[in-house]
């Protein structure tokens, strides 16, 4: 089946922002990293972009000192799940219950987490969208996903991203492996220049920015 058929049969899920408002959304799945993260978020305070963190359960309580002044640069905290694994195989308790625990971390560790969520690799079966419902959370996928996980020129992600930086598109990347997040930080000065340049903005799926798409 091809991506927009499961945009009408899940519409409850955000797939991407409006378009016509010029807005682009960066996502970052994986964090927090102790590795990784504080430089990413030294180079988001630089450029003034506020971004979205999909974060583990799991990595979150070492790590959550990082984050202490991110909502006061524009970032948003969210929920990736507690541990990596592919949620498409979770009954709706199991899904419920990695919500929740990354939820109950997050607020113990002083974070305030939305309401969103993130499924590992993007798969989640037809259940877990009632119970996403249920428990007053909202599903987000992408509309670019840059392979940043993987090895590759860095001529072929900055490609890549610039590409993916259209009107309305909810950006795919991660915080995870410390080449890649290198690679991402060295080309995206440039990418944020040129796309601002072309009149885009850069949002985070913040609450304002979401009421705007309903």
């Amino acid at each position: 089946m091809m991506p927009r058929l499961f945009e009408h049969l899940f519409p409850q899920w955000l797939w991407r922002l409006p378009a016509g408002q010029k807005r682009i959304a960066l996502t970052f799945d994986d964090g927090p990293d102790m590795s990784t993260t504080p430089a990413l978020l030294a180079l988001l305070r630089e450029l003034e972009i506020p971004v979205t963190f999909f974060l583990l359960g799991e990595k979150v309580k070492a790590n959550a000192a990082m984050f202490t002044d991110a909502e006061s640069h524009g970032h948003t905290l969210a929920v990736h799940g507690f541990r990596h694994s592919n949620h498409i195989v979770y009954s709706r308790r199991a899904l419920r219950d990695s919500i929740q625990k990354t939820e109950e971390v997050m607020r113990t560790s002083n974070l305030q987490p939305t309401t969103l969520f993130r499924p590992p690799y993007g798969s989640f079966n037809p259940f877990h969208a009632s119970e996403l419902k249920r428990i007053g959370y909202r599903g987000v996928i992408w509309t670019a996903h840059v392979r940043d996980w993987r090895p590759q020129p860095i001529q072929a992600l900055e490609a890549r991203m610039r590409q993916a930086f259209h009107d309305g598109s909810i950006v795919l990347l991660h915080d995870g492996l410390k080449s890649q997040v290198q690679a991402v930080m060295k080309v995206l000065p440039r990418l944020v220049e040129n796309a601002r340049e072309r009149g885009f903005q850069f949002v985070s799926l913040s609450d304002k920015t979401l009421g705007e798409t309903t």
